[in-house]
């Protein structure tokens, strides 16, 4: 069975890898960032398919006026019993 990650870094400061509580609080302790309504833009780096997992990594940039803030987000999942490609996979 997979694990199932939703790993944060900061790549503005090098962080070490974050859950997403610690990284909320990073954002508003290391850059003065207040993150209630925050907007920021998100695109997709890689997307990765397994048979009953898949992986997706982003990266997430907050707009900061001078120098914006840059984090790599990571999530694997697994697919639910009635997920199309669990059932695409198994031939059914």
């Amino acid at each position: 069975m997979t694990e199932t990650v939703n790993a944060w870094w900061c790549e503005t400061c090098k962080s070490e890898e974050m859950i997403q509580s610690r990284m909320l609080d990073h954002l508003k302790e290391k850059h003065g960032i207040e993150t209630k309504g925050l907007r920021c833009h998100k695109r997709m780096l890689l997307h990765v398919d397994g048979d009953t997992w898949f992986s997706t990594k982003y990266e997430v940039t907050i707009p900061n006026g001078i120098n914006d803030i840059r984090l790599i987000n990571e999530c694997v999942s697994q697919r639910n019993e009635d997920d199309r490609m669990l059932k695409l996979y198994r031939g059914e």
